[in-house]
């Protein structure tokens, strides 16, 4: 069985916390998943992708629903990486929608971020909108959560 990840990030990729805010963020998810082997804080230098892993099933255009090549949508996610993911804007092939990696719907979510609270084998289903915003509180920012 591989590794269950509940992860936790701001929806601002460029937003980072302060170390204090991501302790609060630490202690209440250890409280909302008790059962957790691991909960930990991670402020990361640059944008970071947090992806579903295996988990993931596609990409799609936030505009038109177009589910986007899996080719359109790796050459665009290297091009990101080469400059540190510091440029997410992409023009989608479908509609021609300006938008950015960040924007695009992924199947199972995924985002950017430059800070994330990874809970390891949470042993409980997703958060709820009430306990995201909880996060959301201590932490200092609006959050979303990635399952892997």
């Amino acid at each position: 069985m591989g590794d269950d990840h509940l992860v936790v990030i701001p929806t601002d990729p460029t937003w980072l916390p302060d170390e204090i805010a991501l302790r609060r963020a630490v202690r209440l998810l250890r409280q909302l998943a008790p059962a957790a082997r691991d909960v930990r804080g991670t402020r990361h230098d640059e944008v970071v992708f947090v992806d579903a892993g295996e988990n993931t099933e596609r990409v799609e255009c936030p505009a038109c629903g177009e589910e986007l090549a899996s080719g359109w949508w790796s050459e665009r996610m290297d091009r990101a990486a080469r400059h540190g993911f510091a440029r997410l804007g992409v023009t989608t092939p479908c509609c021609e929608t300006a938008t950015s990696l960040d924007a695009l719907r992924y199947r199972w979510p995924a985002g950017f971020a430059r800070a994330e609270v990874r809970v390891r084998h949470p042993e409980r289903g997703a958060l709820s909108e009430e306990e995201l915003a909880r996060v959301a509180g201590v932490l200092g920012h609006t959050v979303r959560e990635v399952r892997a």
